[in-house]
């Protein structure tokens, strides 16, 4: 019997994110990184706090490890799904604006935030059946020794200092992960300060401390 051949997915430049990543490098600083966990291994989960809207995009730009972070799965669909969740939930439930500003604010941002997140490579975190999707496709970026970051605090009215609570996803993804492959895996915690400064002081990143 033929063994299945591990799936190889590519990593294209996106031409969008790389003149926009250019860009935020001027935006925001390069944080100062401790790292207390030592060498940090491509096939790992990093488990990371979200630090309001920025935090993603400053850990692509200046994360020591390539990683595919998971991501709201709406922001991964059509025009239409991008919008509406940039209005409805982004820019009304998490930041508090009023509906008219989200609605202009939303328009402009679906036009191209999806070409940012495939330029991130982004995976689409899905919070029902779906999440099987979403597993299936971090196995195949570890597999391709690709790590993936996750960002699990809870964060439906906003990122707080105090995080409120922690969805399980990650764990699920450890364990299908050691299950068929039955190879020790590591997660290991990376915090950003909340509200990652624009312009300011430098910021401080932990890896592999809480």
């Amino acid at each position: 019997m033929k063994k299945n051949k591990p799936y190889k997915i590519k990593y294209p430049n996106q031409p969008v994110w790389s003149c926009f990543a250019k860009f935020l490098h001027l935006v925001f600083k390069r944080p100062e990184i401790i790292n207390t966990a030592g060498e940090l291994p491509t096939n790992a989960i990093y488990v990371a706090n979200h630090s309001a809207m920025a935090g993603p995009v400053v850990y692509n730009l200046y994360f020591p490890v390539p990683h595919a972070p998971w991501g709201a799965y709406p922001m991964l669909g059509g025009y239409k799904s991008r919008f509406r969740y940039l209005r409805d939930v982004y820019f009304i439930q998490k930041r508090g604006m009023n509906k008219a500003f989200a609605s202009f604010l939303a328009t402009f941002e679906a036009c191209f935030s999806i070409w940012i997140y495939k330029g991130m490579h982004v995976i689409p975190s899905f919070p029902d059946g779906r999440l099987l999707k979403t597993l299936r496709i971090s196995l195949d970026h570890i597999e391709n020794n690709r790590a993936v970051m996750v960002f699990p605090e809870h964060s439906e009215t906003g990122y707080h200092e105090t995080l409120t609570g922690f969805s399980a996803g990650f764990v699920v993804l450890a364990e299908r992960y050691k299950k068929t492959t039955r190879a020790r895996h590591t997660h290991i915690p990376h915090l950003l300060p909340q509200g990652i400064k624009q312009n300011g002081s430098r910021q401080t990143a932990y890896i592999g401390r809480i």
